[in-house]
């Protein structure tokens, strides 16, 4: 099935993100994104999918939600409307429920984290879905942050899971 991406962020196709503002985020982050996703996301930051539902088993049971917009790398754009999809930035907004060593590259439409598992691997991190309800820890250190739900082995695999909305 062919995905059309098209952008929501900027009136422009495509703002295409620099080798050099990907390297700044890694840095920032202390990770290195997946070569699939680098080469992608150079050429699709601020943009969505359509179709965008992808289906993953969450507690025993099969889920559906969305890909909405992908973070972008465009530092110049930080302080904007579109600042809440500035990849160092949403990942400073969800620190709070965020695990450490998760680090986003998009949201579904209810604002849950679409992401890399750094945890489980540096080299090649899962793509794994955070359901923000879940992940806050206990005010008084009680709960561990919720692990997340493995959706996919690599970010090309994840793209593949795109489809329609099943009525």
């Amino acid at each position: 099935m062919a995905i059309v991406w098209r952008p929501r962020l900027w009136k422009e196709t495509a703002k295409v993100a620099g080798a050099s503002e990907i390297g700044a985020a890694e840095s920032a982050l202390g990770v290195k994104f997946p070569a699939d996703y680098r080469e992608f996301i150079r050429t699709h930051q601020g943009m969505s999918p359509d179709p965008n539902v992808f289906s993953f088993v969450e507690h025993g049971r099969r889920t559906e939600t969305t890909l909405g917009i992908l973070l972008h790398f465009s530092a110049e754009n930080a302080d904007r409307v579109d600042a809440m999809y500035y990849l160092p930035r949403a990942v400073e907004n969800m620190s709070e429920w965020l695990p450490r060593g998760v680090v986003p590259f998009a949201t579904d439409d209810g604002g849950n984290a679409i992401a890399f598992d750094y945890r489980i691997s540096a080299e090649r991190p899962p793509v794994v879905f955070i359901d923000h309800g879940e992940a806050f820890v206990a005010k008084d250190g009680g709960a561990a942050p919720f692990a997340g739900c493995r959706v996919a082995d690599t970010f090309t695999d994840f793209l593949e899971l795109l489809h329609p909305l099943q009525k």
